[in-house]
């Protein structure tokens, strides 16, 4: 508004100025007819004052030429005195017209001036309100990210919660098995021809780290047994089969792979030496190898049918 005020008081003003400026003109103009005859009549009586009065008298006629003049000055006169006053009127109006045409530039140049403060003042306030306004957007953006990311702690929070109640109902479970038969192994202990487990073992004793179907810190969901056991205790075959596989295995340490038949297999991974060969038959509680002689050793038992991973736990139960 205040930017709006300026323009039109600069507008008013400039048209102030022409008027004023065609209002001269015509002043100009009028100055100029009533100077026309009174410069002549005093350029004739200028002449006339510049002749020596002896030549005025020996001239014949001369006389009454004055007398002549002196009549005509008599009745002239007023009209030249009316029309000075006139012109006098006019100079004054000229003067005037010049007075209002300085006091309207001035106006002008104030209004500009005013005109061009108030145009930095918006630009001022408008990029303000750009800044402003990108703060707003980024704090947006900062507040969606932090949204999302409340959101994907909130999924973590009830996927581990679920999977805390899982790992919680298989810890109950395992702790209700036996540890491994250290005995000869019978008739009774390999698995049937039909695939399904007659009976199946943990490996070792020990504390469970990880249980089946739990999720890692990593996101990784557990596909088998992993067990803190005793320093250097000894690792044994779950079920009855022949060793297929018996030997290191990149970062997974020495690894034991028992087929049980049917499909039916057995990957033990982690252990320290392996008292295995492949091709080898053993027996359910056989001794495969041993597990380290840290505390942080840890061995892992996955049992798959087909390419399937078997919960460990509920087929020991089953059994």
């Amino acid at each position: 508004m205040q930017v709006q005020a300026a323009q039109s008081d600069i507008a008013a003003a400039q048209a102030r100025i022409q008027l004023i400026a065609s209002l001269q003109q015509i002043a100009r103009r009028k100055i100029a007819d009533r100077q026309g005859p009174i410069l002549h009549l005093t350029a004739a009586l200028q002449t006339m004052a510049r002749r020596p009065p002896a030549l005025a008298i020996a001239q014949p006629g001369s006389i009454e030429d004055i007398v002549h003049v002196r009549l005509l000055l008599a009745d002239t006169l007023p009209v030249i005195q009316a029309r000075t006053a006139g012109l006098r009127a006019d100079l004054d109006k000229q003067t005037q017209l010049r007075t209002d045409a300085e006091r309207a530039i001035a106006a002008l140049g104030a209004s500009q001036k005013l005109l061009a403060q108030r145009q930095r003042e918006l630009a001022s306030l408008e990029q303000t309100a750009i800044r402003k306004s990108q703060r707003l957007a980024e704090q947006a953006a900062d507040e969606q990210q932090r949204a999302l990311g409340l959101g994907e702690e909130a999924r973590d929070a009830a996927d581990r919660m679920q999977s805390a109640e899982d790992a919680g109902d298989i810890r109950a479970r395992l702790e209700r098995l036996a540890g491994p038969d250290m005995r000869p192994a019978g008739a009774g202990d390999a698995m049937p021809a039909s695939g399904r487990a007659s009976r199946y073992r943990l490996p070792t004793p020990g504390r469970v780290e990880t249980g089946y179907g739990e999720v890692s810190p990593a996101g990784v969901r557990s596909r088998g047994l992993t067990v803190a056991p005793q320093p250097g205790a000894d690792i044994v075959a779950p079920a009855a089969g022949t060793i297929v596989y018996a030997k290191p295995f990149r970062s997974y340490g020495q690894v034991v792979i028992i087929d049980h038949g049917g499909g039916w297999t057995t990957t033990l991974t982690g252990l320290a030496s392996i008292a295995v060969r492949a091709g080898q038959h053993v027996a359910q509680g056989d001794a495969i190898g041993s597990g380290g002689a840290s505390r942080n050793a840890r061995v892992t038992a996955e049992l798959r049918h087909g390419n399937r991973p078997i919960d460990i736990v509920a087929m020991a139960q089953a059994g």
